[in-house]
């Protein structure tokens, strides 16, 4: 083994004989020819004893006094991701007399929300990442949507909505797991027809003809709110009849012997909402796969051409 270099004009390298428990403490520059080095070789056995700690290295760190404490205003609660806990609540309109509702709660991962706009109320939950988008009918031109968070906090916020009063509305809500639904029959139309607005044929707000359903509410659960809305617009003069509206009801294996309840949301005389409430008994479980059809409950839509 060798060590070191040399000019090219130096002696030639020289073996190092090992040398057990020493260590150099003198390094030269590599320019330095062989000639020049000096050498100092200090022995272990020679080097002094460093200081003991007198205290368990853990005990040491467990120790009160050596804990580092932040001051609150410095220490704000985080989430998961290292992002502050905030909670912010914004509107914004939309073609069709909507409104998109974003609610951003970083710390309330998968947690329930619950909205209400008038007298609409539904539930639904945030994301991985606490946040919720849903976009809802506007059942006013001046549209405040109230969230309540799972801890009790509230948020509200407000905007306006031009166009909301270009639609008559009717919504059907309820809570828990009973199976309902709001149907609409377009002018004659009949059950599965193009012109029968439900669930399972929503439409869109773009709808160039006819009206549009809008399903709200997640989660599973008697505490779960679900709202369906039919809306309408008055500007689609060119039509003219009837819009014979009603509400199914579904005898399931969870509902089946047991009572089911409901709202109706439409305008009253004065334009504004009125809420009707709907309480029915259903058959036993020997019924069940049939449905109950109610057609009395809500006022159908007449429309007349100008």
């Amino acid at each position: 083994m060798y060590l070191g270099t040399t000019r090219a004009s130096a002696a030639p390298l020289q073996p190092v004989v090992a040398v057990t428990d020493t260590f150099v403490n003198t390094i030269q520059p590599l320019s330095a020819t062989t000639d020049d080095v000096p050498t100092s070789i200090v022995r272990l056995g020679d080097m002094p004893s460093l200081p003991t700690i007198s205290m368990d290295l853990t005990a040491r760190v467990n120790s009160d006094h050596d804990h580092l404490t932040l001051p609150a205003s410095a220490n704000p609660a985080i989430n998961e991701y290292g992002l502050p806990c905030e909670a912010n609540l914004t509107l914004t309109p939309e073609t069709g007399g909507l409104v998109a509702v974003s609610l951003i709660a970083s710390c309330l991962i998968d947690s329930r929300v619950t909205l209400h706009h008038d007298k609409l109320v539904f539930s639904a939950r945030t994301d991985h990442i606490g946040r919720l988008d849903v976009t809802i009918p506007a059942m006013d031109d001046y549209a405040t949507v109230t969230a309540v968070l799972d801890t009790g906090d509230t948020l509200s916020a407000t905007t306006s909505v031009p166009d909301a009063t270009e639609f008559d509305r009717i919504a059907l809500q309820w809570v828990g797991d009973q199976a309902m639904g709001l149907h609409a029959f377009e002018f004659g139309a009949s059950f599965d027809d193009a012109g029968h607005v439900w669930a399972e044929n929503p439409r869109s707000a773009t709808a160039h003809s006819g009206g549009f359903l809008t399903r709200l509410g997640t989660g599973t659960g008697p505490a779960a709110q679900f709202a369906e809305v039919y809306s309408f617009p008055k500007a689609q003069e060119h039509l003219n009849g009837v819009v014979r509206m009603s509400v199914e009801v579904a005898v399931t294996d969870r509902t089946c012997g047991a009572q089911a309840s409901a709202e109706i949301l439409q305008p009253g005389a004065n334009g504004h909402l009125q809420a009707t409430d709907i309480v029915l008994n259903l058959p036993g479980c020997d019924a069940v796969g049939e449905f109950l059809v109610l057609k009395n409950i809500v006022r159908d839509l007449k429309l007349a051409a100008n």
